[in-house]
């Protein structure tokens, strides 16, 4: 049975690939609690207010660990999360930017990859095993040079850079207006601070951004000789 501990969910996305001749959309999550004990924020607009900027500017940073410019961000939610793991409340909390947020980072570089593979972002607790103990964000970072080509391991460093860039997210998701502390949360399971970043250098995929696209089948006819 699902029961999770009351918290808040802050979620953002937008548009993966406005380049794509059928853009797919993207989303991430990152729970928080008001305090270290617990609890879902007590002013989900208030909160909103404060995060909106530096989440956009963090998003349109230019640099190696940089979104890429054919991805946007449009939105940003804040909403009380229930034991069922539903919105806790009628109204959704949501902060719609009045024109996206395009990624920093042009289109320059070699190894654009297709938009469901990307870095995985993972975040780390105090807790070494069990529910809770760690999570993870797909970000859409396509644009990441492989070491050699073909390859699915990208360049030296790039990991770095990509995890100090989910650390600053981070700082941003918590300090706010509104204090928030990030968490991870599983289901029927206690919710643990998260304490750290981990980013490794191997390309993983979202098959969940694989969906807008319909394909088109070359169907051949065959018969036994």
């Amino acid at each position: 049975m699902v029961a999770y501990a009351a918290h808040t969910l802050v979620t953002f996305g937008g548009v993966l690939n406005t380049a794509a001749d059928v853009p797919e959309i993207w989303q991430c999550g990152i729970r928080v609690t008001d305090t270290v004990g617990g609890g879902p924020l007590a002013d989900h607009d208030a909160y909103l207010e404060g995060i909106h900027g530096p989440l956009s500017t963090w998003y349109a940073a230019p640099s190696n660990a940089g979104l890429p410019a054919t991805s946007e961000l449009s939105w940003v939610k804040a909403n009380s999360i229930n034991a069922a793991g539903k919105y806790a409340e009628p109204t959704t909390h949501v902060y719609d930017y009045p024109a996206p947020v395009a990624g920093g980072l042009a289109a320059n570089i070699a190894g654009v990859l297709p938009d469901i593979l990307c870095l995985a972002v993972s975040w780390t607790s105090a807790k070494k095993r069990g529910k809770s103990h760690a999570g993870r964000i797909y970000l859409p970072n396509y644009f990441l040079p492989s070491l050699t080509p073909g390859s699915m391991r990208i360049m030296a460093d790039w990991n770095r850079q990509w995890a100090a860039k989910a650390a600053a997210l981070l700082a941003l998701i918590a300090n706010s207006a509104v204090h928030a502390v990030p968490i991870i949360a599983s289901p029927s399971g206690p919710t643990a601070q998260i304490t750290g970043v981990r980013v490794g250098d191997v390309i993983d995929v979202q098959r969940r951004r694989k969906d807008a696209y319909k394909e088109s089948y070359s169907v051949l006819p065959f018969a036994p000789a």
